[in-house]
């Protein structure tokens, strides 16, 4: 019996060993990915402010947003083609305009992504800590039950 409970030590130790030198930090301090995103946000939208329009573009559902993308798309070209300053300022307020309208989601998703990817890039490490961790525990019931039968047998 005694073997068996380092067995359940070494499982555990095991599983947590994996988990705090595989597991991406993100996953670690953030519950979930709403937690990540509330605490990630303004940090990020104020980090790049030179390249909202690169970033917009970035994440824009070209399924279901795909108007805003040809209206951004056409701001930017009709700028790089004017010759009036007067006429390329008010086509940059317009475009600065638009592109903070949906700056706030694509940096949303953009955070969403990013927890996402760093959570399913880890996949079969989290199956085996999960594996190692009910195998020690299974063990660990085991013993419980043995002991506690051999306690009321006597």
């Amino acid at each position: 019996m005694v073997k068996s409970l380092y067995v359940a030590s070494i499982l555990y130790a095991i599983g947590i060993a994996i988990y705090q030198y595989c597991c991406p930090a993100v996953i670690k301090e953030y519950e979930n990915k709403q937690a990540f995103v509330k605490d990630n946000i303004e940090m990020f939208k104020n980090k790049a402010q030179d390249l909202k329009l690169n970033i917009v573009l970035t994440h824009l559902n070209w399924d279901t947003q795909s108007g805003s993308l040809a209206e951004l798309l056409t701001l930017q070209e009709q700028i790089d083609q004017e010759t009036s300053l007067v006429k390329v300022a008010k086509l940059k307020l317009e475009l600065e305009e638009k592109v903070l309208l949906l700056y706030t989601g694509s940096v949303q998703t953009h955070l969403e992504k990013k927890f996402d990817e760093d959570n399913l890039r880890q996949r079969p490490l989290i199956w085996t800590c999960g594996i190692l961790y009910v195998l020690g525990t299974l063990i660990i019931v085991i013993l419980l039950i043995l002991r506690t039968l051999i306690v009321f047998n006597t």
